[in-house]
């Protein structure tokens, strides 16, 4: 199991056989180190990532606020900010995958010089699952 990244994937671009008004955030592990950090593939096929960093919270915005004990001081005390997006300039290929009623989703997305070259969708490996 294991933590992943997150693809937001463009309305514009076509995802064989996926559902058009399914919603288009998928889970990958193509990258080292995932912590959740969110990708997306823009209409222009860039490979963009979100930027962030961490900010602390005020104790008195904390959910467990007023603190019962010494160690409820620490419940929601930092809380992610979103900088904006950077470009990846990627070039290889990425994985992302989903479940949605009950239908396995996975695809594998070409990308040359950071351009979108191409989107297969990959059929499920049902012995090895």
């Amino acid at each position: 199991m294991g933590l992943y990244d997150l693809v937001d994937v463009a309305p514009e671009i076509s995802l064989p056989d996926y559902p058009p008004t399914a919603k288009r955030q998928f889970q990958t592990k193509t990258f080292p180190y995932p912590i959740l950090t969110v990708y997306k593939i823009t209409k222009e096929g860039q490979l963009l990532e979100e930027q962030w960093k961490y900010e602390e919270v005020p104790e008195e915005q904390r959910p467990c606020y007023p603190f019962k004990d010494d160690s409820e001081h620490i419940i929601g005390m930092y809380r992610k900010k979103i900088e904006g997006w950077k470009d990846t300039n990627y070039h290889g290929w990425i994985n992302f995958y989903e479940v949605l009623d009950r239908e396995w989703f996975e695809y594998d997305a070409k990308f040359t010089d950071g351009k979108l070259e191409e989107i297969r969708r990959k059929e499920r490996d049902t012995e090895n699952s």
